[in-house]
């Protein structure tokens, strides 16, 4: 049949179903008119089925846009909640991240590897949904701190992207996809679970009255952001590697790697090998950006130290970051904008304190007048803020013997005490005498030096930071002439501790007979210069003051000051 250089066409099958019907009787072989007769009907038959095929223009309905459900079609679940890496080449309402089959966990990871020997980098991945029936395995991958390289991976088949996804993530941090939750390998990556910061548009502020543009002090987003980077010059929370908030196992992680270190450094000859685990450990969990340099062992109890309270200090930043989100979203209540909302869930209700008032005139004397020489900063008064509402806080237990007195937090911070007020140091924070960086012990610490309280907003350069005035129910205090890292197991009839410097106040051109200024009936307050105390030889330049329990203490007064390095 197929003489004289003839050959099968496509869509001979369905060509042969057609012609082999009562309609086409087949040719025999020896006719050649008939042979060409059935070639043409091949041809004739393909070019209909070819047609048909091809989309006619002039007939075509636009389909809609299929919208992103958590079930986008049978059989292909996607997480709405998680958004995709900003590197993702491909953009659109169209792309999502996988989730598996009950919808519960989203295919997205975020990996990171540090040691100490100057090996720092992240490795991250998400399965997607990509448009046009596809599907994609997106790496993301460079040393931390830097933008890195990115590669994406297109198939039609969603379980060779799963499979994909999964082979890589094993390669990389030497456990299955579905035990990642059970633990982390040693020398391998480890996931870090990071929320992006400061990306989401808020809405609309509409601030209507004075207090509300007061009360920016403490829910600026900007300034919210220069204070997480003042956390730690070299905390990664770059915009390539964002690490904004970390989650309470992390932190938990980190304090037990803390710990560790702790015990090693309490024997007498620590492990070097041990040290340098537990520091491996402890940046695994807690990226940091050391640029070119590794990060060192944490060996000694300064290191301890500033680990520690950079550990405190991002627990604050979690409350922070889910207040200020929790607001930004609220509309409940007729809420219009961020500020509204943040303002009416505070703990604390505020009020302006006006510049012509006595008020506001005693608390800048006594921020002006006790500023230590010995710190190179000016200090300005831009705002004070006043609590409206002490009474309402029924846990305050008045011991009497009560001073104003200093405190001085990081910005982020601020937002922590306006959501629990002030507290003790977290238990899981090392308890080394000197590692743990209190003086006398795990408390709460104050000053009647403003400038010695203003050290611990960490403003490097010049700008602005708060300072908070609280009333403290000394009680009985312990007096001190130096530093006593047991003074916590206060002896009976003691409420408090007093570290007695060589330099306090002098009290002598106000109102009670001690030279006290005196406010809200019976709180003291030491304003005056700061005077070398004759007869005083101890190790405390300025006095501190210290409670243990955070119902001796309640906010008065939030300040914002602004800092100037410039004149020193």
């Amino acid at each position: 049949m197929w003489g004289n250089g003839l050959r099968p066409l496509s869509g001979l099958k369905k060509a042969a179903f057609v012609v082999e019907s009562d309609a086409n009787p087949k040719p025999t072989p020896t006719d050649k008119n008939a042979e060409r007769k059935l070639v043409r009907t091949f041809q004739k038959t393909e070019k209909k089925a070819t047609d048909k095929a091809k989309p006619n223009p002039k007939k075509e309905v636009k389909k809609p846009k299929p919208k992103i459900l958590r079930e986008h079609a049978p059989g292909i679940r996607v997480c709405d909640d998680v958004p995709v890496f900003e590197c993702c080449p491909v953009k659109g309402p169209m792309v999502s991240v996988l989730a598996d089959d009950v919808g519960s966990s989203a295919y997205s990871v975020m990996l990171q590897y540090d040691d100490t020997h100057n090996h720092h980098k992240y490795y991250a991945m998400q399965a997607l949904r990509l448009p046009d029936a596809k599907f994609g395995c997106l790496f993301w991958w460079g040393r931390t701190g830097y933008p890195g390289r990115k590669a994406l991976v297109k198939s039609y088949d969603k379980k060779n992207i799963i499979k994909t996804f999964c082979t890589k993530f094993h390669s990389k941090s030497g456990i299955d996809w579905a035990d990642r939750n059970l633990g982390a390998v040693h020398g391998k990556y480890r996931i870090v679970t990071a929320d992006q910061f400061g990306k989401s548009q808020s809405p609309e502020e509409k601030m209507d009255s004075q207090d509300e543009q007061q009360h920016t002090l403490i829910t600026d987003r900007k300034m919210f952001a220069a204070g997480i980077k003042q956390i730690e010059e070299h905390y990664d929370n770059s915009e390539e590697m964002p690490i904004g908030k970390l989650t309470p196992g992390q932190l938990e992680k980190g304090y037990e790697c803390l710990r560790k270190i702790e015990a090693e450094m309490a024997k007498e000859n620590p492990c070097k090998l041990t040290l340098q685990e537990a520091s491996d450990c402890f940046y695994e969990h807690i990226p940091h950006n050391f640029g070119d340099q590794g990060p060192p062992v944490i060996d000694n109890s300064d290191l301890i130290k500033d680990r520690a309270l950079l550990l405190n200090t991002l627990a604050e930043v979690q409350i922070a970051l889910r207040r200020m989100e929790e607001a930004e979203a609220t509309e409940a209540n007729g809420m219009t904008n961020h500020i509204d909302a943040l303002y009416k869930a505070e703990k604390l209700k505020l009020e302006v304190v006006q510049p012509d008032s006595e008020e506001y005139k005693v608390i800048d004397q006594y921020l002006n007048m006790n500023h230590s020489p010995a710190h190179e900063f000016d200090m300005s008064m831009v705002t004070l803020l006043k609590v409206k509402n002490p009474k309402e806080a029924p846990y305050y237990k008045d011991l009497g013997n009560k001073m104003l007195l200093w405190h001085g937090s990081r910005l982020p911070a601020v937002f922590g005490v306006l959501a629990h007020e002030l507290q003790v140091a977290r238990p899981e924070t090392p308890n080394d005498q000197k590692a743990s960086g209190f003086m006398f012990g795990r408390g709460l610490y104050f000053a009647d030096a403003s400038s010695e309280s203003a050290v611990y907003c960490h403003i490097p350069h010049s700008g602005d930071g708060v300072l908070m005035l609280a009333e403290v129910s000394l009680g009985n205090p312990l007096e001190k002439a130096g530093p006593d890292f047991n003074a916590r197991d206060l002896p009976e009839g003691k409420d408090s501790v007093i570290g007695k410097g060589r330099k306090a106040p002098e009290c002598e051109e106000f109102d009670d007979e001690d030279g006290y200024k005196i406010m809200f009936d019976d709180v003291r307050v030491p304003i005056g210069p700061l005077k070398k105390v004759p007869g005083r030889k101890g190790k405390l330049q300025l006095n501190e003051y210290t409670v243990y329990h955070p119902n001796q203490a309640r906010i008065r007064y939030f300040v914002r000051v602004h800092f100037d390095r410039s004149t020193k």
